[in-house]
Parts: C-alpha cells; structure tokens; sequence
C-alpha cells in the first residue's frame, strides 16, 4: 500500500490526534457494554467469548456499520497490551492508505521499542471470530509476553529476543502426531536458502517456535502447537468447510504449526511464503488459510 502525501496525509494525522485523545470515551462503549472487563490479561478470553456469542460471521468485523463498536473493541485490545506488557508501548498511525473503503479498517496500532516494532490489535478480532476457539485474543498476548525470553540461534550462542512485526500470510498445518517437527522444517529451509542466499538465519527457541529471519529485516515464523484442543478445532474447520477438496482425515489432527509472516503491506515476501508452503504440501499435512477459509492447494 502506498504512503498518504499532502492533505490527505494532513488529514490522516489530524483525525489521529482527535483520535488519540478520545480513547477514554471508546472504552466507556465497550465497558458499557461488557462492564466487567478490568484490563487484565485474562479478560481478553472473557471478551472473546462474548463476540463469540454475539457475532458468528468473522465479516460482520468488516461491515462500516459495526466501526464505531469494533473501533472501540481495538481500542481495548490495545490497552490491554499497553498497561500490562513489560515494554514502553504506545498508540500510533499507519500513513498508509486502505485497501478497500467500503470495508472498516481500524488504522491505528501498537509501537513501541526495537523488541516491539508495530500491532494492530484489529487484526485478531476476524481471526477470533474464524477459527471461534475462544483463545485467540489471549493467545496472542501470552506469546508476546515471551519477547523478553533468550534464545540460541543455530549458528551461535548468542540471545536472540522473537520479533514481532504484525501478520501476513496466515496458515495452519494440520497434521497427525509428531509428523512434522520444527527440525524437519529447519532441515527443508536450510536446504534451499544455504544455496540461494547468505542472508538468512534459522531460530528456534522454547522448543516450539522457529523463526526464518530473511535479508535482514523480514521474519517468517512457524509456532508448533500440540495443546489438547488442537484436534476439535481441527474437527470444527473439517465440519465447516463447504469446498471440494478431499480432507479425509483432517478430524484426527491432534497438532499443527501455525505459520505466518511479518506484515508485508507491498507483498514483497509474497513468492517466499508460496515457496515455504509447497515444501510442505503432502498428503497427511493439510495447509488451511486461516483468512480465507480455504486449503493452500484450492488457489
């Protein structure tokens, strides 16, 4: 997406400095509602659970005519973040222009220090509403409470703090069992970017996340996930998908990897991620947008 210039870009700015200074009146919507909701952690599962109850098409998040309460949902995700995790975060404006305005787009987000580069809380909330676990706002959260873990890289021995720059490119591989693991991962990526590029390094931390750092600056990033609930939401996107791939056996995948890339506005790592998902492509792994609703090998 292109950056806004002159007026428009005056206006963006003017309209975030109304909007800054209106987050009290945002959350009085939401607390008006939900009054129950104390800004904890935890309380992020409790307002999943609501718009679970509430809302059962993720695109209603989308619809103009939900942006004043959606706006305002964002607002408290956010401030969730802000008053609980141990980083030095703040509101700021994306200066870019939306895709689409006749959909909602919530142009506000997280920034913070170089362990936290940028997230727009808005972006779960579809999400939560699609894969309907009640987890994924508190999820997120926990996750990135591990940023101030260290980690060894592959090549040294040296700390490594997991970045986290927003989402792109989100999928699930569904799988039986041990199937696949972050070593065969590691072992496939290494395979290809050893002899095509230099500018590359593998990590793996906590024994369930590994991390693919590209020409400096862009991140893919793999998360193994083998909790007790994998196997019923993979149950529940068998029983709700509508399409014509055959996904015998998609109900008995008990774990997964969910993989996914930093934000990437221009699509710049778009053939990379196209590249990473057909090593993968095999009969007992099935590759599920999380986005669209639809398995990687439909497009």
């Amino acid at each position: 997406m292109a950056e806004l210039k002159g007026n428009r870009l005056k206006l963006r700015l003017s309209n975030y400095d109304k909007w800054s200074n209106s987050v009290e009146e945002r959350l009085n919507i939401v607390l008006s509602k939900y009054s129950f909701l104390d800004f904890t952690p935890s309380s992020l599962e409790t307002l999943e659970k609501l718009l679970l109850e509430e809302f059962k098409d993720p695109m209603v998040a989308y619809q103009l005519d939900n942006a004043d309460f959606f706006d305002s949902v964002s607002t408290y995700i956010g401030e969730v973040y802000i008053r609980n995790l141990p980083l030095q975060l703040k509101w700021d404006v994306s200066l870019e222009s939306p895709k689409n305005k006749d959909f909602f787009a919530f142009l506000y987000f997280i920034n913070g220090d170089s362990d936290f580069t940028g997230f727009n809380p808005f972006s779960r909330i579809p999400f939560a509403l699609n894969i309907r676990s009640g987890d994924k706002l508190l999820s997120h959260y926990t996750n990135l409470e591990k940023v101030k873990l260290n980690v060894n890289t592959t090549s040294n021995s040296q700390s490594f703090v997991p970045p986290n720059n927003g989402f792109s490119y989100h999928n699930y591989l569904m799988f039986k069992n041990s199937l696949l693991t972050l070593e065969y991962v590691k072992l496939n990526l290494n395979k290809y970017y050893s002899i095509r590029s230099n500018r590359y390094s593998i990590v793996i931390y906590n024994n369930s996340r590994l991390i693919l750092h590209l020409d400096n600056k862009y991140n893919f990033h793999f998360d193994l996930d083998v909790r007790d609930n994998v196997i019923e939401e993979s149950r529940e996107i068998a029983a709700n998908y509508k399409g014509e791939k055959k996904i015998t056996g998609l109900e008995y995948c008990n774990s997964r990897i969910e993989f996914w890339g930093d934000e990437d506005p221009n699509g710049e790592y778009i053939n990379e991620y196209v590249f990473i998902l057909e090593e993968f492509i095999q009969d007992s792994i099935y590759i599920f947008d999380i986005r669209n609703g639809i398995f990687f090998d439909e497009f």
